[in-house]
């Protein structure tokens, strides 16, 4: 890719937790977004915006909250939930049993 987020990523620098598919979902979304802020290069040519277009991009924010924060904080609590459970497993075992 030719943006800094694809150069990190060829480079095995990505941003934690940041996946692939993610990284290329970005780049069309800059990609879209450039057609709009250089229409200058060619003021011929209209590309037109459709609604379901805006709600594509909602769906896309609304994964990456979902895969970056809701999934994690989850994964994260479910963990510390078996690590807590090991630990008290451990202390049972270290005092002779129940």
């Amino acid at each position: 890719m030719e943006n800094e987020l694809g150069r990190r990523i060829d480079a095995d620098d990505a941003p934690k937790g940041v996946s692939d598919d993610s990284v290329e979902a970005i780049d069309h979304v800059r990609k879209i977004g450039n057609i709009g802020a250089h229409m200058e290069k060619d003021i011929g040519v209209i590309v037109s915006v459709e609604p379901e277009e805006a709600q594509l991009l909602i769906e896309l924010i609304e994964s990456f909250v979902d895969e970056w924060y809701v999934s994690r904080n989850t994964r994260t609590a479910r963990f510390g939930k078996l690590k807590a459970l090991a630990t008290s497993k451990e202390d049972l075992k270290a005092k002779g049993g129940d």
